[in-house]
């Protein structure tokens, strides 16, 4: 029988089809996308200190588990039937309890009965601020929609009992009062029948510390049944409608109206095991072009917020770039923004198969540089539950920078790093360290303003947690970075973004519609003469293995993370994995592993971990320093 659990509830509002691709096992890029899998693996550690929150109470899910393996519906069948024996208990609180009303499924974060009194607890990793508490619909719909469905599904199992609906989310309001909190919590993976990911977190401190957890207010519920209650009877005829649907037999495809909300769809992905891509499927003809326009810079916005111009290519079938007219790209008073204007520059120069740059504001821009020039780049890492004493939930620690430094004219870069390996917080080392590197003069880059707002960040905290912290620190702090309210600069800093020159000054065919550092570096590479670029790249063991020349992609190029090391317990009893750091989300996850994690007291992972990561970092800098030397030379500018 196929069911409806409030995954299936969220997915199938968000789109029906969608939901038909799961039921039938399209492939989906879902589970390969590692942002999202480092979310989920925030969620089950919030998930555990809930357990902790609302202590005692037995967990079903668990317990499930120790009754052996078995296949998706015979691991349900046994939840709902403990579930179900559990509940003749007069006072009990459940994790994880099932229940099952026609093809209504669900599982329960956390249930409190007494007596005739349910307390249906739906946990968040995502925060609210106690402080400034706000339910904005954009921001939480889809949640209480969750909540929601859950809460018609118990009331309906069990409809002598008063069902209360809660939320339970990290308060960003709070400030935690104990350190590595994260290292105390252990995930594990178990293997199922593969139609579920089974995940399992064990807490390994003790009753004291799970007691300051319980008391600090970290994890806090939130009273919604008002809000539930005004949602339930829209939840109710859509559960109804899905749930009618997932009865037909064959269950028949619900031909959702194509739209742009199509081009972030998960099932745009196909396997050798699975071919069938759900994008292609629904798409058919309008899928085929190899220039299609759902590739062109920021498409959502051409033409308006509101309705853009994608909305009537589609409905006129017009989605292959060579296809579009300037006039296609205007707004609403005939004119081109300069999003537009960036996406014509793309379909142009894409066909010409050309680069293209605004020499004159390119120039302008570096000329303006003056000397050194330190191109710089952060890492940091953040987690639902802080990491340190005085940090709010989703803090940043931010662990690591890399600087490549060009002293000046003609001068070669020259590297410098910093990289935290225990766990403690970094701020004061991070900025003493990287003022050293880079003095008080010159120019300093960025990719982006990420590090700027790390540095606000950091500024924030030396000033509240550190507050021996020299004054002349604080000022080249406070010189470095920009304050911007509502979009506008309040105070312009020196930090200068390198990337902001890209979307007006800059394009060539490998970037498509994107201006990531990590399309950049390709494109520089395959426009540039430069012989410096193949000098740097080839001290830093970039080039390509094969030929000795220049790679497509130098990120390719960065070595595996302990390739064959168990990732827990004995090695003889475990599979070996291979791991790399390509990216900022692979960057994080292995920095926590390390610092907090099961990795923790491993020092042959450490250390290979910590190679890893300044490689990756290190590589990102000289991108930075790669593509400014394209600019350079393209535009006859002195070295």
């Amino acid at each position: 029988m196929l069911t409806l659990s409030k995954s299936d509830f969220k997915l199938g509002l968000d789109c029906p089809t969608k939901l038909y691709y799961k039921k039938r096992g399209y492939a989906s890029k879902l589970g390969e996308d590692g942002y999202l899998q480092f979310l989920a693996e925030g969620g089950y550690l919030i998930g555990a200190v809930a357990t902790l929150v609302e202590p005692a109470g037995r967990d079903v899910a668990a317990e499930v588990r120790r009754m052996g393996p078995g296949t998706s519906r015979e691991v349900t069948e046994r939840a709902l039937e403990l579930t179900r024996s559990l509940l003749e208990e007069r006072r009990v609180t459940l994790y994880e309890p099932a229940f099952l009303v026609g093809r209504r499924l669900v599982r329960v974060d956390v249930l409190v009965k007494d007596g005739n009194d349910i307390d249906l607890i739906e946990v968040k990793s995502k925060s609210q601020d106690g402080a400034n508490l706000e339910w904005k619909e954009s921001v939480w719909g889809e949640y209480l929609d969750d909540l929601a469905y859950q809460t018609l599904v118990v009331r309906t199992a069990l409809p002598g009992f008063a069902v209360r609906p809660w939320l339970m989310t990290p308060d960003k309001s709070v400030r935690a009062e104990m350190d590595n909190l994260t290292s105390h919590f252990r995930l594990r993976e178990h293997e199922g029948d593969g139609s579920f990911r089974d995940v399992e977190v064990e807490f390994t401190g003790g009753p004291e510390l799970a007691e300051a957890i319980r008391r600090s207010g970290l994890l806090r519920r939130w009273d919604v049944e008002r809000r539930i209650e005004e949602r339930l009877p829209q939840v109710a005829a859509e559960a109804a409608a899905l749930e009618a649907w997932l009865g037909t037999d064959p269950l028949t495809h619900p031909r959702t109206p194509i739209s742009k909300d199509c081009f972030r769809c998960e099932y745009d992905h196909a396997t050798e095991a699975l071919p069938a891509n759900g994008f292609r499927e629904c798409w058919g003809e309008l899928a085929r072009p190899e220039r299609h326009v759902r590739q062109l810079y920021k498409v959502g916005m051409i033409g308006g917020r509101t309705r853009p111009n994608v909305c009537d290519w589609i409905d006129d079938g017009l989605v292959d770039q060579d296809d579009l007219r300037e006039e296609d790209l205007w707004n609403a008073s005939g004119t081109l923004t300069d999003t537009a204007r960036r996406a014509l520059i793309q379909i142009q120069h894409t066909r010409a198969l050309t680069e293209w740059m605004d020499e004159k504001m390119l120039a302008r821009h570096l000329e303006s540089w003056a000397y050194p020039l330190h191109f710089i780049d952060f890492e940091a890492s953040a987690s639902p539950l802080p990491y340190h004493r005085g940090m709010r939930p989703y803090q940043t620690v931010v662990f690591q920078w890399s600087c490549h430094t060009v002293p000046g004219p003609g001068a070669e870069p020259v590297h410098k790093e910093f990289l935290n390996t225990e766990a403690v917080m970094p701020a004061r080392d991070f900025l003493l360290s990287l003022r050293e590197a880079m003095g008080d003069h010159g120019t300093p880059l960025m990719w982006s303003s990420y590090e700027n707002t790390q540095l606000r960040s950091l500024l924030e905290w030396v000033q509240r947690q550190e507050p021996e912290t020299e004054a002349d620190l604080l000022d080249w702090l406070d010189g470095l970075v920009t304050v911007r309210k509502n979009g506008k600069v309040m105070k312009a800093g020196r930090l200068v973004d390198q990337h902001a020159l890209v979307p007006k000054a800059w394009f060539h065919p490998k970037m498509g519609g994107r201006t990531s550092l990590k399309v950049c570096l390709p494109a520089a590479l395959e426009a540039s003469a430069s012989p410096r670029i193949d000098r740097w790249l080839g001290a830093d063991g970039l080039l390509d293995p094969v030929t000795g020349e220049r790679p497509e992609d130098p990120y390719k190029l960065l070595p595996d993370l302990l390739p064959g090391v168990a990732q827990d317990g004995d090695p003889e009893e475990q599979p070996a994995v291979d791991v790399s750091i390509t990216d900022g989300v692979e960057a994080m996850r292995a920095y926590q592993d390390m610092v907090y994690g099961r990795h923790m007291h491993d020092a042959a992972w450490k250390a290979r971990t910590t190679e890893a990561l300044r490689r990756y970092c290190r590589l990102d800098t000289l991108a930075q320093v790669i593509v400014w030397e394209h600019w350079r030379t393209r535009l006859g500018l002195q070295p």
